[in-house]
């Protein structure tokens, strides 16, 4: 079996809005980042273009260093589309791009910095130990055991250079510029990325004896360069040769818009990761996972499991109720040892961004105040910022226009509680308060009359019924089934069982999580509407209680019941192995996930 380490895994928490990575055994997440990337509309012309030739890298690499991550929607990014890592596709079953997971994960678990390292290896590999370095004022040399390394590598740059120089005369064309654009597929990618991998981070393998080693590495120092330029036909021999080599221009150039922090600073290939996803339909998740760690990075192990299953290991239950209130859906779970109940399970299209859409609706028709990115107010140097609005595109102005919102609603936004703030929330009674908010932009805003009718919505969804929100009371999986409240929905579905022990375990198990019930007097609204229906019904839920662990559980409880359930001594033979998954594929993933 792959051997890794039972404690240093990586757990991962996929969201729609937030992607909440680290260590297995930790009580909070290291990295809390948002899902989206950011694709510039210009990439596929700077490919073609052959920009890529300049960089030393592949096709897939120039692409995968070049979408925008994270994004901050702080400033007007121009000719930028926004792609987001976890979707709900045209079937109605939650799906990932790839690309965008890889993006979020190379940055979040390897880090920046390995960017720079692995194009410096990758010098390293093709010229020996010279690297030149240019500036603006200088040129640097460095020269570490020269004319050893000089002997070693002289072969195989002379080979390249005829392989080059006939390449060139064939086609009556400078290597570089005006080469004819080499097709690069996956395989490309990956035999590149396994050769520089092994110098850049010292992953070494085992190769055989003694003999085959040396072997292999005497054959590696001729063979590499004319195998990339073979294949490839991007490198401008002449740089090579001349030593023209700027390691720190090429990492900015294809790397310029990622300026986060190192990450974890591991090898994304040498670790187990533990995902908690969605609860239901979750397939192509676990698919596409699969065959890119495990065909591409070469990961050791994989485990999978539902949020809501993970978010009872974090309130140490097997059996609960789980109500997770995201950021688009909120949806409701009886869990049993691990297992969620099928027959009783419940999805809305309603969540936070439907908080955030309402308060927009209000502020515009009882205002007439609208939503407007923080960079519409931002002065630099006591100056408004300047840019096109032509070219920002559509999707990136809709997203960057609620933060402001978001912002208030944390601060602001609360949920009824006494009698007379229920009546006057769920009638649509305005408090008239004119308390102006200013805003770090400095706009000013008043929502303080909206404050409580906002999060209503959450017990009084009718109040969305003449709303152009009203599809957000929908079910997910089923037409007929409409939200009725997070209250009455629970109510009916522990109602509505027949085993009287199991019941009692979920009333006496229930937990409230996701970011929207971190709203102020959230916990005792909840609990005041669920009592009054069971005297209203009679139904003598005498055991009913909400546990609670605190506001961080609320918001990281799946990314905690993940880092508990993996750092367990005995959790190793639940991971899926890439020996497994090479002898069985997928088949295994869904047994044993």
């Amino acid at each position: 079996m792959d051997t890794y380490n039972d404690i240093l895994s990586i757990v991962v928490d996929l969201g729609f809005e937030n992607t909440k990575i680290g260590y297995a055994g930790d009580e909070n997440p290291i990295s809390i980042f948002n899902s989206n990337v950011g694709v510039p509309l210009d990439l596929e012309i700077n490919i073609k273009n052959e920009i890529y030739k300049k960089c030393l890298c592949t096709k897939g690499e120039f692409y995968q260093f070049n979408l925008i991550y994270p994004l901050s929607y702080l400033e007007a990014l121009e000719d930028i589309k926004i792609k987001p890592c976890l979707y709900l596709d045209s079937k109605n079953h939650f799906n990932i791009n790839e690309d965008v997971l890889e993006k979020i994960l190379f940055m979040n678990v390897n880090g920046g910095r390995s960017v720079y390292k692995l194009l410096e290896g990758r010098v390293k590999e093709f010229i020996g130990n010279k690297l030149h370095k240019q500036t603006d004022l200088s040129v640097e040399f460095v020269d570490t055991d020269a004319d050893a390394m000089d002997r070693d590598t002289n072969g195989a740059i002379e080979s390249v250079q005829k392989n080059g120089e006939n390449k060139s005369n064939n086609d009556s064309q400078p290597p570089l510029n005006e080469a004819k654009e080499g097709e690069l597929d996956e395989k490309d990618f990956n035999d590149e990325k396994d050769f520089s991998d092994e110098k850049n981070f010292g992953d070494e393998k085992d190769f055989g004896d003694e003999k085959e080693k040396n072997e292999s590495v005497q054959s590696n120092k001729i063979t590499p360069l004319q195998e990339w330029a073979a294949e490839n036909n991007y490198f401008d021999i002449n740089l090579i040769d001349n030593k023209l080599i700027d390691v720190n221009g090429i990492k900015n150039m294809i790397n310029k818009h990622n300026d986060i922090s190192c990450g974890l600073n591991e090898k994304m290939g040498n670790i187990p990761y533990l995902f908690s996803l969605p609860n239901k339909r979750n397939k192509q998740i676990k698919e596409k996972i699969s065959e890119l760690l495990f065909e591409k990075y070469k990961v050791p192990a994989l485990y999978f499991n539902s949020k809501s299953v993970l978010t009872g290991f974090a309130y140490n239950k097997n059996v609960c109720s789980v109500v997770d209130i995201g950021s688009c859906y909120t949806d409701f779970s009886l869990c049993n040892d691990g297992i969620i109940d099928d027959k009783n399970y419940k999805i809305y299209n309603i969540g936070g961004s439907t908080v955030d859409f309402f308060l927009e609706e209000l502020l515009e028709k009882y205002n007439k105040e609208y939503c407007v990115p923080y960079y519409e107010f931002y002065k630099k140097n006591g100056k408004f910022s300047s840019y096109n609005k032509e070219k920002v595109h559509k999707d990136y102005y809709n997203k960057a226009k609620y933060f402001p919102l978001k912002d208030l609603k944390s601060y602001l936004c609360e949920v009824a509680n006494s009698e007379n703030k229920i009546h006057d929330a769920k009638n649509m009674n305005f408090n008239e308060s004119m308390d102006i908010y200013i805003l770090p932009d400095g706009q000013n805003i008043n929502i303080s009359k909206f404050n409580n009718i906002a999060c209503e919505i959450f017990f009084t969804p009718s109040l969305l019924s003449n709303t152009k929100l009203n599809y957000h009371i929908n079910s997910l999986f089923i037409k007929e089934d409409k939200f009725e409240g997070v209250h009455a929905t629970l109510f009916n579905m522990l109602n509505n069982m027949k085993s009287v022990k199991h019941k009692e375990e979920l009333l006496n198990n229930v937990i409230l999580t996701g970011s929207s019930t971190l709203f102020e007097n959230f916990d005792q609204r909840f609990i005041k509407e669920f009592n009054q229906l069971d005297m209203i019904h009679n139904s003598n839920f005498q055991n009913f209680q909400v546990l609670s662990n605190g506001k961080y559980d609320k918001q990281y409880s799946s990314w905690k019941g993940g880092s508990i359930l993996s750092s367990f001594k005995n959790f190793n033979s639940f991971f899926v192995t890439r020996r497994e998954y090479e002898e069985f594929g997928l088949d295994i993933v869904t047994r044993k996930c």
